[in-house]
């Protein structure tokens, strides 16, 4: 059984540059949770380990039945209610909304 490992294939997406550049990212599916709070506050750890419950769950079952694959790194996305124009005006940290993201490796 051949592990898939989007990690490898989709390496140029993931590696920094040392010249920002636009790039074309393929489209691609996710898992992901979303909530509000202090990074590494309560809800951020919750919400974490219920992500990666869910993606070693698929993982696990995937594997039993012969797709085994690599679980993605973390992405995020954090945003707050109000625009602000600089980070000096940033709200505080337990008032931040959060996406937290991990790839479907089963596309």
């Amino acid at each position: 059984m051949d592990k898939l490992d989007l990690r490898k294939e989709l390496k140029q997406f993931y590696t920094a540059r040392k010249k920002p550049s636009i790039i074309d990212v393929p489209e691609a599916r996710f898992i992901a949770i979303a909530g509000r709070g202090e990074p590494g506050g309560e809800a951020y750890q919750a919400a974490l380990n219920a992500l990666y419950s869910v993606a070693y769950t698929v993982k696990f079952n995937s594997k039993r039945q012969g797709r085994d694959f690599t679980v993605m790194s973390l992405e995020s996305l954090w945003w707050w209610d109000e625009p602000v124009t600089s980070l000096t005006e940033a709200p505080p940290r337990e008032e931040w909304n959060w996406n937290y993201l991990i790839s479907d490796t089963l596309n």
